[in-house]
């Protein structure tokens, strides 16, 4: 009841002040028996004081719900109408904070995913250090999925070719060694794919053969679609690592160029 709430907060503000009064009263009786007493004193006050605050907290945190559906009981009774749009916004507030909470405990399960995959390919990899330490390309590039789930298509392997950032792919750190994995694909292809495919305008396909022999590394080309088959190119390696391949691939010479994928393994 407000009676009880109230009555909880004079007590509260009634504990405040005695321990305030016993802060003093401790500075002038000093550190002897005296003072000992008045520091236990002090304590039992102080957690007196914490626990009333907590009930007053946990009484207002109710009593704003109280109010909050009042509030609802009057609008449906006095008017309908907003009473319903306000469900409505709350419904859509709710259900976006659940797709977030849920794209959240998806993206914490996939990276570590990925850590389990890494370690367990680990084990039956080559010596190269590069099938060990190397990043993911996880974003989707493959080319072979149409239907996946974004309509950006103009993201790049560049951070140099966008100065804002908003269109560098969420998975490029810069020039590096990489693994495709999960809805990017597994390996570059090798014929070109066409223009606009894996979320971006020039697409990056491989000019070559990937070694066959576990622990090889070859030098290779890759391309990029656009305008013709094979508008810029780039110098890349690649690393068989039994289970996997790996790509040494340099930042893409435009914006709305990207490394694709297909779903082929090793």
């Amino acid at each position: 009841s407000l009676n009880h709430f109230y009555k909880r907060k004079k007590e509260m503000k009634l504990l405040l002040l005695l321990l305030l009064m016993t802060i003093l009263a401790c500075k002038v009786q000093g550190i002897g028996q005296s003072g000992k007493a008045c520091s236990q004193k002090f304590e039992d006050l102080e957690s007196s004081l914490n626990d009333t605050r907590k009930k007053v907290e946990s009484m207002e945190h109710e009593m704003e719900k109280v109010v909050g559906v009042m509030k609802e009981l009057f609008l449906a009774h006095y008017d309908p109408d907003a009473f319903e749009e306000q469900r409505r916004l709350k419904k859509e507030v709710e259900i976006k904070e659940q797709a977030k909470l849920k794209k959240q405990e998806d993206e914490r399960l996939f990276k570590e995913e990925l850590i389990e995959q890494s370690l367990e390919d680990g084990k039956s990899a080559p010596d190269n250090i590069e099938c060990r330490n190397y990043a993911f390309l996880t974003h989707f590039r493959n080319i072979e999925d149409s239907g996946q789930d974004d309509t950006n298509s103009s993201y790049c392997d560049s951070p140099n070719w966008s100065p804002s950032g908003s269109d560098v792919s969420p998975d490029w750190v810069g020039t590096g060694w990489y693994r495709f994995y999960g809805p990017s694909g597994h390996r570059m292809p090798t014929t070109a794919p066409g223009e606009d495919q894996c979320g971006t305008f020039g697409t990056g396909w491989l000019i070559g053969d990937h070694p066959s022999v576990p622990g090889e590394t070859v030098d290779a080309r890759v391309c990029f679609q656009a305008l013709d088959e094979c508008f810029r190119s780039v110098d890349v390696k690649i690393t068989n690592c039994n289970s996997f391949y790996v790509y040494y691939l340099p930042d893409a010479p435009f914006c709305k160029f990207r490394y694709c994928a297909t779903n082929e393994r090793l």
